[in-house]
């Protein structure tokens, strides 16, 4: 489909901190935990901007273990 999103994200308060749900096309969600709602915003923003370019971060990078 031509147009499409290749990637979504959104964010949800997790206690005290922010969880950011990562969905990229055709792949398994991805999630972080950040300190501040500002960072999830930031991030959120980041990887909508990926998805309505057209990259496909599944098969751009290879998948790393998650840092925490």
């Amino acid at each position: 489909m031509k147009g499409a999103a290749t990637i979504t994200a959104t964010y949800i308060a997790h206690g005290t901190k922010f969880r950011v749900l990562i969905r990229p096309a055709n792949a398994k969600r991805l999630t972080r935990v950040v300190d501040t709602e500002q960072d999830a915003i930031d991030l959120v923003r980041h990887f909508n901007r990926l998805g309505l370019a057209g990259v496909d971060s599944a098969r751009r990078s290879p998948r790393s273990s998650p840092s925490r």
